[in-house]
């Protein structure tokens, strides 16, 4: 095959993307380490084996992919077929592009001297596109898992011969490709489609629901419609951020109805007003898929009393209390099959008001009665934490997002290792985190929701195909 400058260049002059004004802003330093915490009194240990799929030792897996730094990570596993296998499909946040890359621009490392061929601005996805890649590892090793981005010629491992593969960004029919601020949020596998909510327009914001049944491919998500919209800066809306997930009805108690098949969707609204979670929920058929045009939100009431449903969003109650902090957060969620309790990520880490803030979980047996807040990382107090992950003034936790099939329940133990994405700002990276949580009393958990036993390693994401 073609080195990809050249196939850029010459080979195919048609431009890819819609031409964008370059926005400036950071870019990602060189860490792309992946977190374990470790119990807090074992020494840490570090693993940096050398990326192999780039020359010269470059630890960072984007420069095969053309990109800097990236965050976030919503995912789902997905498989396009009843006969094939499910891969763990990324939809990750704004990528930041190599300063290099613009002929004009000034570089952090010197003058710029030349101007590579495949950063054609006619080609080159546009500043903080959102990258798409899969795994279809099964454990975290020492040295991390490997990712295969979606590129404009399919799946594609980092290049090993100095070229990148450069990254198809998440595209929906209608809106193109997703720029500053707009982003993928949560995503869901259901009937041989990959669906995924977007955040569109920044401030005010929608929130779209696209689909694919080809994920894998450099092709735009079809366009379902929207799912919710902030009109103005001071209206809010509740599901900007939607984490969704698909349930059998009939395995949880206070849903509409205990027919068939829906999806469960926790959101978290908008920078305005006192922020919470929300819980919503959408009929899921066969041949057909989800129907948003009748889903509803949660009124009030817990299943020993009855629970109200609204096809109004305005109508949609508040899941915790206390509430989180005010201001924009992530939400994963997911059905923690083993102790069969739900589980629900968010971060407290707010620029201005609490930068030292971590990421917490909280735990429910039912989608209506939630636990308290369950620390998982709490750089405040975590000094190993900040010292491995290079932490800065601003460097900030946020995007927690769980990798479910990475979880592992151990039944006679009662603990549950939950794996995770987290995302910094300095650097602007993604890394992979694994915290162990022992539940007491599960089946019947009552009294202390447990303790969380924190471990950490260092070790490395390792791009292949």
């Amino acid at each position: 095959m073609a080195r990809a400058g050249a196939h850029f260049l010459v080979a195919d002059r048609q431009a890819a993307y819609p031409a964008l004004p370059c926005v400036s802003g950071g870019f990602g330093e060189d860490l792309w380490a992946v977190a374990r915490p470790r119990r807090r009194s074992a020494r840490a240990r570090e693993y940096s084996p050398r990326c192999e799929a780039h020359q010269q030792g470059d630890s960072q897996p984007l420069h095969g992919w053309g990109g800097e730094g990236v965050d976030l990570g919503a995912n789902t596993e997905h498989a396009a077929g009843p006969n094939d296998a499910s891969k763990l499909f990324f939809f990750f946040g704004d990528v930041t592009l190599p300063y290099d890359i613009f002929a004009d621009a000034p570089s952090p490392l010197g003058p710029f001297t030349h101007h590579d061929p495949y950063a054609d601005p006619e080609q080159y996805p546009p500043w903080d596109g959102d990258l798409v890649a899969f795994t279809d590892a099964w454990r975290v090793e020492n040295n991390g898992f490997s990712l295969t981005a979606v590129t404009r010629h399919g799946g594609a491992g980092a290049s090993e011969n100095g070229d990148p593969h450069i990254f198809h960004p998440f595209t929906a029919d209608r809106l193109g490709p997703l720029v500053t601020v707009e982003t993928p949020t949560g995503a869901f596998s259901y009937d041989g489609r990959c669906y995924v909510f977007a955040c569109i327009g920044g401030f005010p914001s929608i929130s779209y629901l696209t689909s694919s049944h080809r994920p894998d491919a450099p092709v735009g998500f079809r366009m379902h419609g929207e799912f919710s919209c902030m009109h103005d800066e001071i209206t809010s809306t509740k599901f900007m951020q939607v984490a969704p997930c698909v349930v059998n009805n009939a395995e949880h108690a206070g849903l509409p109805t205990s027919a068939g098949e829906g999806v469960v969707l926790l959101g978290h609204g908008s920078h305005a007003g006192p922020d919470n979670v929300h819980l919503a929920w959408m009929p899921l058929r066969r041949g057909l898929g989800p129907d948003l045009d009748k889903r509803l939100y949660y009124a009030g009431g817990v299943p020993s009393r009855g629970v109200d449903w609204s096809p109004n969003e305005v109508d949609a109650m508040p899941l915790l209390d206390p509430p989180p902090l005010n201001g924009y957060t992530a939400v994963s969620a997911a059905w923690l099959s083993g102790p069969k309790r739900w589980i629900l990520l968010y971060s407290l880490s707010r620029e201005i008001t609490n930068p030292l803030g971590g990421i917490v979980a909280r735990v429910a047996s039912d989608l209506f009665q939630w636990s308290d807040e369950i620390a998982l990382v709490a750089p405040m107090h975590d000094h190993t934490l900040r010292e491995k992950l290079e932490w800065q003034e601003k460097s900030g936790a946020y995007g927690a997002f769980l990798l479910n099939r990475f979880n592992v329940w151990c039944p006679t133990r009662g603990t549950m290792t939950l794996t995770y994405l987290m995302s910094t700002f300095r650097p602007y990276q993604v890394h992979v985190m694994q915290s162990q949580i022992t539940l007491s009393g599960v089946p019947r958990l009552s009294g202390a929701w447990g303790a969380v036993r924190q471990r950490m390693r260092m070790v490395r994401w390792r791009p292949g195909g």
